[in-house]
């Protein structure tokens, strides 16, 4: 069976992450193809698809300022011819979306007839539904009434707002499942990882994994981080992630009344290590489709102190403090320095389980 993975394009963010697990992941029985508009060469995922030599197709070979322009002009057209020809030639059983790209495939008529298509929603849906992604909204609409587009969501919440904007009731839970093995076999001490980082082995080390984007309020980290400093002063701030802000906040974390105690990663793949540095994990997200990170961060033992925008399906353990968005300052350096109340959990680790989910995926494919 030949499965189509279609996504925006391929970086370290979680969206992407999902991709290449499912394609790397995914039983002998199924053929996989990720198309993509663009790629980050650099990023971990995009090399991960490459050592498993999944096939993967291109459409922007270069993703500068005049394929984005190009694209917002004249991509709903571009994009779909591309992808017609693609289905002319390889025929896929199973066309398989992913973010905002259901404004390309809408445009395919014909040619999605007799191929399953799917949909899965990896941010709160109003994010991608409304504003300058309503087009995604009007095509949703149509291949649901015209094609049985079937409806993914990640969590429980994310399924109840994706059946009352649409007026449907099928929405199908997926977790974004984790490789947990990862995690139980890794063998590197914290003490060697801090050394490797230059962390003093006493530090006390605040950790944070996201998207330099505005969307995972790195702002608020940086003023909590200040605070903290203030209250304990061997504080260190581990920031892994890229991103459009990144150069931004690279510049900021120079600032002297940071002591250089900001250390900043990129495109790393080796998360389970990185996770053994830290003492306590931040998640201040504004808005955040699952939270698949602080998942990952508790899997390793990490207590959390995250944003009341988190699903509470990302709740796993008894680890996690939530706090109020609008909360001062001080309140979130004390939760994170000393403690707090933690939430009661919904979910608990085997939900997330890749391998289960994975399973889920291959019956829906198959149509079991």
């Amino acid at each position: 069976m030949k499965i189509w993975h279609i996504i925006r394009g391929i970086n370290d963010g979680g969206a992407e992450t999902l991709v290449k697990d499912y394609a790397t992941l995914i039983g002998d029985d199924f053929k996989t193809k990720v198309v993509m508009l663009y790629c980050v060469r650099s990023s971990s995922n995009w090399k991960t698809l490459v050592e498993n030599k999944i096939d993967c197709d291109i459409i922007y070979k270069k993703w500068n300022l005049f394929t984005k322009i190009f694209n917002y002009l004249f991509g709903s057209i571009f994009v779909a011819y591309h992808i017609k020809k693609l289905i002319k030639q390889d025929k896929p059983d199973v066309i398989h979306c992913h973010m905002p790209v259901l404004k390309y495939i809408s445009k395919l008529g014909n040619n999605l007839n007799n191929i399953k298509l799917f949909y899965t929603c990896h941010s709160v849906p109003e994010r991608y539904f409304s504003g300058r992604h309503k087009s995604e909204y009007t095509s949703a609409k149509k291949m649901l009434r015209q094609h049985h587009l079937q409806m993914i969501a990640l969590h429980s919440d994310m399924a109840k707002e994706l059946n009352t904007l649409f007026n449907i009731d099928n929405t199908i839970i997926i977790h974004n499942g984790i490789n947990i093995k990862r995690f139980m076999d890794e063998k590197t001490t914290r003490e060697d990882i801090r050394l490797q980082l230059g962390i003093p082995k006493d530090a006390f080390v605040i950790g944070h994994i996201g998207r330099f984007e505005k969307i995972k309020n790195h702002r608020l980290i940086f003023e909590v981080f200040e605070s903290a400093l203030h209250k304990i002063e061997n504080c260190y701030l581990l920031l892994i992630g890229h991103g459009t802000l990144l150069k931004y906040f690279s510049m900021l974390s120079k600032d002297a009344k940071y002591n250089n105690h900001i250390i900043i990663l990129s495109h790393r793949s080796d998360v389970p290590v990185l996770l053994k540095a830290m003492d306590v994990f931040i998640f201040p997200s504004i808005k955040e489709g699952l939270g698949i990170v602080m998942i990952e961060a508790q899997i390793a033992g990490l207590r959390c102190v995250a944003s009341d925008a988190i699903p509470r399906d990302a709740i796993i353990s008894d680890k996690v403090q939530v706090i109020k968005l609008t909360a001062n300052i001080d309140m979130w350096s004390d939760a994170l320095l000393m403690g707090g109340a933690a939430e009661k959990n919904i979910c608990t680790i085997d939900d997330y389980n890749i391998q289960k989910e994975i399973q889920k995926l291959e019956c829906l494919y198959r149509g079991d």
